[in-house]
């Protein structure tokens, strides 16, 4: 279930709480990739329960609540690594 959604360079930025994941939604064509989940980029930090995301886009991240993790974990956007950076 999509639960939040920013927007990043013709990309919108999705957390799927079933996927546990952040999807890609690209806004001209509308294909969907996995930016990050449990093996995309690895298992590091794996969300369980995302919530919510926002776009931090002076750091090339965008910041994911999970209500799984109790956390904010930031997710780089280019690779899709995740670092938990408040729990």
């Amino acid at each position: 279930f999509a639960r939040g959604l920013t927007v990043d360079s013709g990309r919108a930025l999705v957390v799927d709480d079933g996927l546990a994941a952040v999807v890609a939604v690209d806004l001209a064509s509308g294909t969907r990739t996995i930016l990050s989940d449990a093996t995309t980029p690895d298992a590091t930090n794996l969300l369980t329960f995302p919530t919510g995301i926002t776009l931090d886009a002076d750091n090339g991240r965008a910041l994911v609540v999970d209500d799984g993790l109790a956390a904010v974990v930031a997710v780089e956007l280019t690779s899709g690594d995740r670092v938990i950076i408040s729990k």
